[in-house]
């Protein structure tokens, strides 16, 4: 008798059971902050080697892929890990996700070939958006994953994505002063993580069950659009409401201005790892709660999330306040330092917006899917007018105020649909 077994059924085995709820915290925000540490890192390499001009074509490439994937990505791994009757199987939904991955890959080409054609930009932002391509294709697992409260698996696929695509996007840069080369290692690296990590997690999550087989039963898929659908166009309109700024910015001021604020923002983001890791272990709870009609269970779990947020935010505005000016000058230069005043206000707009994060996930996982969409296009709205309204004329520090009003009706707005979500199912 082989009392170990096979290296495959033991991972297997261990995948079955979930994680305890603080566990899968932790696991969740270390992901996240490898994650986006990398990409912190990666951005002040590229800040020191190439400038602000340098950092300012990397997120004008970023802004425009993100919200076409955003749209495409359909938040399927958030209705995977809310499902809680199992009414969607994994090859289903994997189907679905490459259709709609390919759709935005065609959708990011045309836009390379037609508007930035012979420009610097065009080829970075096709490896950029061939990077977040396999990226989407990683998460759709990461649904699966959460679901089963294995968020370990998740956070070790995190690392390797922005540990392996930053070491790639920086050395290629460094060795050819090409940041399309960097942006090409970006990708190689996200296609390993998915072949070499991702694919092995599914196979012991399922027992070697479940593969890459796609399907699409109507009897699933339609279902599926009907609940998708809504939740990626809102997915949509919450990554465009993040980059409208970098819109005005790179149009009123130049790629330099905006690669200042995507650094500035990048610090303010990190207040968002322990948001975003808690949140994330809590959502299958949350929607178990809401799906058992526990309204004590509800109200809990999201009150300590607002308490959580209440002590990130208030310490990152103090930091911000006290040490804002030397943490620029000492990680990017003095021509970031000199922006300290927008890193206060940016500070205290991604303190509203860390908020905006608990009646989302509330949304999702009471099911209100289709009511977010027409929410996510008056925050949209808002955010255009004024942007268009304060970056012209005040720059920088006009797109943090734009920033900060625009999580304010966020906020507001997204309270008053969720209380009265809660009241028709009586929680």
């Amino acid at each position: 008798m082989n009392r170990g077994g096979t290296a495959a059924e033991s991972r297997a085995g261990s995948l079955d059971r979930p994680l305890s709820f603080r566990a899968n915290v932790s696991w969740s925000f270390f992901g996240t902050l490898a994650h986006a540490g990398s990409r912190w890192l990666g951005l002040v390499v590229l800040a020191r080697l190439g400038g602000a001009e340098t950092v300012g074509t990397l997120a004008l490439a970023t802004a425009i892929a993100s919200p076409i994937f955003a749209l495409t990505n359909l938040q399927l791994r958030q209705i995977q890990a809310v499902d809680a009757s199992g009414r969607f199987s994994f090859s289903t939904v994997f189907g679905l996700r490459l259709l709609t991955s390919g759709l935005a890959l065609l959708g990011v080409g045309l836009y390379a070939v037609l508007a930035s054609r012979g420009s610097d930009l065009a080829p970075v932002l096709l490896f950029v958006a061939l990077a977040q391509g396999f990226e989407s294709l990683s998460e759709v697992i990461y649904g699966r994953l959460q679901r089963r409260e294995r968020l370990d698996r998740v956070a070790q696929s995190m690392t390797a994505h922005g540990v392996l695509g930053i070491v790639a996007l920086v050395a290629g840069y460094a060795a050819t002063g090409e940041l399309a080369v960097g942006a090409a290692g970006m990708a190689a690296g996200s296609l390993a993580t998915f072949l070499f990590f991702d694919l092995p997690s599914l196979r012991a999550a399922s027992g070697g069950k479940i593969g890459l087989q796609p399907r699409f039963p109507r009897a699933e898929l339609v279902p599926l659009l009907r609940s998708a659908l809504p939740l990626g166009g809102t997915m949509m309109l919450g990554s465009l409401n993040g980059q409208i700024p970098r819109y005005f910015l790179e149009g009123s001021a130049g790629r330099a201005e905006l690669g200042i604020f995507a650094a500035l923002w990048q610090l303010v983001a990190v207040g968002n790892l322990v948001v975003s890791a808690v949140a994330t272990a809590a959502s299958p709870r949350l929607a178990n709660a809401a799906h058992a009609g526990d309204r004590a269970a509800f109200r809990s779990l999201s009150t300590k999330l607002y308490g959580l947020i209440g002590i990130v935010a208030g310490g990152g505005i103090l930091l911000s306040l006290v040490a804002g000016e030397r943490i620029l000058l000492l990680v990017f230069g003095p021509d970031f330092a000199a922006r300290a005043d927008v890193l206060v206000l940016l500070a205290l707009a991604g303190s509203v917006g860390f908020a905006c994060a608990v009646p989302g996930y509330g949304l999702t996982a009471t099911g209100a899917h289709g009511v977010q969409l027409p929410l996510f296009c008056l925050i949209t709205a808002v955010s255009v007018g004024l942007c268009a309204w304060l970056i012209p004329a005040h720059g920088l520090r006009g797109a943090a105020i734009a920033i900060l009003g625009t999580y304010l009706v966020q906020f507001f707005a997204s309270n008053l649909v969720l209380g009265a979500r809660l009241r028709r199912l009586g929680l």
